[in-house]
């Protein structure tokens, strides 16, 4: 199951604890190496720890909190209307940034849990 989230705001402070990750990712993995993106009880792996403009830039940090590594796609939206988009493979406890110029402040995000990066396209549906 992937999960994703919209978020129309400029900032999101959505912490999870982390502390282990291994019962709901034994639970929840397949043969592919694919799992879904919780933690133990049940919270969000993926979450926005910061946000914020630098000029015309707008910059979203996103974070893995579990103890597992995740396959994250991100898009921030632009003055346009269009999207500014990219995925990457996020390893436990750490954060990825993605900057987008001439942005709105609207992003989007989802993931996955994924232990195969060479094979992330097969857990996202995105």
């Amino acid at each position: 199951m992937m999960r994703t989230f919209r978020t129309l705001g400029l900032a999101a402070l959505l912490m999870g604890s982390g502390l282990s990750a291994t019962a709901a990712h034994n639970d929840s993995v397949d043969s592919r190496g694919c799992w879904d993106g919780l933690d133990n009880w049940g919270g969000d792996c993926m979450s926005v720890s910061e946000s914020y403009w630098r000029d015309t830039t707008f910059y979203v940090k996103y974070k893995n909190s579990c103890s597992y590594r995740i396959y994250a796609r991100f898009c921030n939206e632009k003055s346009d209307g269009g999207e500014d988009c990219g995925a990457d493979g996020i390893r436990p406890g750490a954060i990825k940034t993605w900057y987008t110029y001439n942005a709105n402040g609207r992003y989007n995000y989802n993931w996955i849990g994924s232990d195969n990066p060479g094979q992330d396209w097969n857990c996202s549906n995105w």
